[in-house]
């Protein structure tokens, strides 16, 4: 992680804040989970939610299954609700 430069430090990048070093390619899966969700206006399943994570490439099996873990983890913290089983959003749409 990068530790934060004080004002006074010499180096040309003292000014530069860490969320600036973040780009989507170096978002957590979580993350990019999240962010699919959230962008979404209508409530997706898991295996749609891989498909626009991997596009253009079709997931395989293990990254279907990672999403649906990264959904559950999403649904406990709260952050995504279930408006029936097997489907994710962030809203009531």
């Amino acid at each position: 992680m990068l530790t934060p430069k004080s004002d006074k430090s010499t180096n040309a990048d003292s000014n530069t804040s860490y969320n600036s070093y973040l780009s989507k390619s170096n978002w957590s899966v979580e993350n990019r989970v999240y962010h699919i969700i959230d962008s979404s206006e209508i409530e997706l399943r898991p295996a749609e939610i891989a498909r626009k994570l991997h596009a253009p490439n079709k997931p395989t099996r293990g990254e279907y299954t990672s999403v649906r873990i990264f959904c559950r983890k999403l649904l406990e913290k709260g952050l995504i609700i279930q408006p029936y089983l097997g489907a994710y959003c962030n809203k009531i749409t």
